[in-house]
């Protein structure tokens, strides 16, 4: 495709070439990211042809004798003419093919990170799809995916509103975990210690653990299950907090302490208990609010108006009377 790319750039290439080009651009986005790079490439090189002493002939004759081999591989040749046929072609495909050859695309490695600094993060995916990054989470995206998948990295929590694709399946690297669906919603938390949930609003998800060869290390989830990867261990639970992974929102309504405990608990696959505290307080009625906000960030308002404390040993919460 690159020896088409470049003819094209030249005025070379044929009706039937041209109608190639367009069809592989339609194919993916990715593929028009890649050749308006290489369009930007040959506008700028047009400054190197303005240099008397550069020899186009010379130029070409370098970079396919470099290249024989790898061009081949990349297009099979079907003509007998000889490879001198290309010189006509120019010193800016000799440039192109030269940085494409070598470099490979350069779309396809370039990586996005963005990160939820204090408050939650939404935004869209080159393939549309759509994800809120939970604050103090960290998301590593490709600018452009790969043909086969749709490779994301997550570190915390964070929904996602996939865009179906059947021929790139989407698959997030949650530690612990790995994530694998078409098209489909989900919301998935990540901790330092191999723990991870993975909660199903909408469509199918396969939930892996990595670096495992147990015929238990998947699981298939839809919606209203959840899987929870705890001590090295796979299980689905019934979940209905969906309302709250589709939209960050959690209402907590004349419900008692201990209860709202539970909720923040089953939501952030974390261990937080009350045992220290009177049960008078425990029973006492809660009523509020969040949105998109982390983990302590709730527990803080939780604790002002239950007049409790909150304290972290490991990986554990406890709430304790102040």
């Amino acid at each position: 495709m690159y020896l088409l790319i470049a003819k094209f750039l030249d005025g070379e290439s044929t009706p039937s070439e041209q109608e190639q080009i367009d069809n592989w651009l339609r194919e993916d986005a990715a593929n028009e990211k890649l050749f308006r790079d290489l369009e930007r490439l040959w506008k700028e090189s047009k400054l190197l042809l303005e240099f008397p002493e550069f020899d186009t002939a010379t130029a070409w004759d370098k970079v396919a004798a470099a290249t024989v081999e790898k061009a081949t591989a990349l297009e099979p040749i079907t003509s007998t003419r000889p490879f001198k046929k290309w010189l006509s072609i120019g010193a800016v495909a000799a440039a192109i093919l030269l940085i494409a050859l070598f470099l490979g695309p350069l779309s396809s490695t370039e990586m996005t990170t963005a990160e939820a600094k204090g408050h939650a993060l939404t935004l869209e995916l080159p393939d549309h799809t759509r994800v809120r990054l939970m604050a103090g989470s960290k998301l590593t995206y490709p600018t452009a995916f790969e043909e086969n998948k749709r490779a994301v990295s997550l570190e915390g929590a964070a929904y996602f509103d996939v865009t179906r694709n059947e021929k790139q399946p989407f698959v997030v690297d949650a530690n612990a975990v790995e994530v694998n669906v078409l098209g489909t919603s989900f919301y998935v938390t990540t901790s330092t210690n191999n723990q991870a949930t993975v909660a199903v609003t909408s469509g199918k998800v396969r939930m892996e653990m990595k670096n495992s060869n147990k015929t238990s290390s998947a699981l298939i989830l839809t919606p209203g299950q959840k899987g929870v990867l705890l001590n090295n261990t796979l299980q689905s639970v019934v979940d209905t907090n969906a309302s709250y992974y589709a939209s960050g929102v959690l209402q907590l309504k004349d419900i008692a302490l201990n209860h709202a405990l539970q909720v923040l608990s089953q939501i952030s696959n974390t261990s937080i208990t009350a045992e220290a505290l009177p049960m008078s307080i425990k029973q006492q009625l809660i009523n509020i609010s969040f949105q998109n906000q982390t983990l302590e960030q709730m527990l803080d308002e939780l604790c002002l108006i239950s007049h409790t404390r909150w304290q972290k040993r490991d990986e554990q919460y406890l709430i304790l009377a102040k």
